[in-house]
């Protein structure tokens, strides 16, 4: 991987103007002061210069890769996530939207962010427990439905508030739980092929859909990540049976409407 430049962007002339200036303040400054107090401040001050600047060059590093794919950063949440009928957000204290990256990607319309809750026990003085997640159109009009591993329960104040369905196939029973208002339909969901998939991918996956809907959610480790999350997402979504699939694209009309300043080009 190519290493970010210490001092990104700077004019060659610039830097030796600036350690010219360095060079004449020491010694002004040794007129006045000990030795070693130059010393310790000029190692202090390129200390925190340069890490000023490698930490500037990583952020514009993160935005350069995220514009490469067609979408855009929100240091806010435009859209109102957290007001979108989805249980995930209502299962923990003091929900928060972070890292909004949004736009079309591979032509589907995603959203994909960071979701943070309050500690549900240790309170709001401990470590936030957090996913990263990623929201896309259904294809279809669903009813509401949550596939996860037992232990994200754990980490969540509340369970989703759906009665739990068995789906026949025991490998994924036993690895994930599936909730759902409808029983029914997880027999259409979740067939073998999706069963399988879902198995294949541990438990380290949550998805909730609902209406037009599909939120992606997993570990906090993946916080940041861009691409390997929406892939996950698509990797659902392409497996979505087509008998569940509404034909007419009723309910795949996309998640809303763009924040101030217009869509993304895809």
């Amino acid at each position: 991987m190519r290493r970010l430049p210490i001092l990104p962007r700077v004019n060659p002339w610039l830097r030796l103007l600036a350690v010219s200036v360095a060079v004449v303040v020491a010694a002004l400054l040794l007129k006045v002061l000990p030795p070693i107090v130059v010393l310790v401040a000029f190692v202090g001050g390129f200390a925190y210069v340069n890490h000023v600047l490698k930490t500037k060059a990583r952020t514009e590093a993160r935005g350069d890769a995220v514009a490469v794919l067609g979408l855009r950063r929100e240091a806010q949440d435009p859209f109102g996530l957290l007001g979108y009928p989805l249980a995930l957000f209502s299962r923990g204290p003091d929900p928060r939207i972070e890292d909004l990256v949004w736009g079309t990607w591979r032509g589907i319309e995603v959203r994909r962010f960071d979701v943070s809750f309050e500690h549900p026990l240790a309170g709001p003085e401990a470590e936030r427990p957090r996913f990263a997640c990623a929201l896309a159109p259904l294809g279809a009009n669903s009813p509401h439905l949550v596939v996860e591993p037992l232990t994200f329960v754990m980490r969540l104040a509340s369970e989703a508030p759906m009665p739990q369905v068995a789906t026949g196939s025991e490998r994924l029973d036993r690895a994930l739980v599936v909730r759902c208002e409808d029983p029914t339909f997880v027999d259409d969901l979740i067939d073998e092929r999706m069963a399988s998939w879902l198995a294949d991918l541990g438990e380290d996956q949550g998805f909730e859909i609902t209406r037009s809907l599909a939120l992606l959610y997993g570990p906090a480790s993946a916080a940041g990540d861009v691409v390997s999350v929406l892939e996950i997402l698509q990797g659902f979504l392409d497996r979505v049976p087509a008998s569940v699939v509404t034909a007419d694209g009723t309910g795949s009309t996309g998640m809303g409407s763009d924040p101030p300043g217009g869509g993304v080009e895809g």
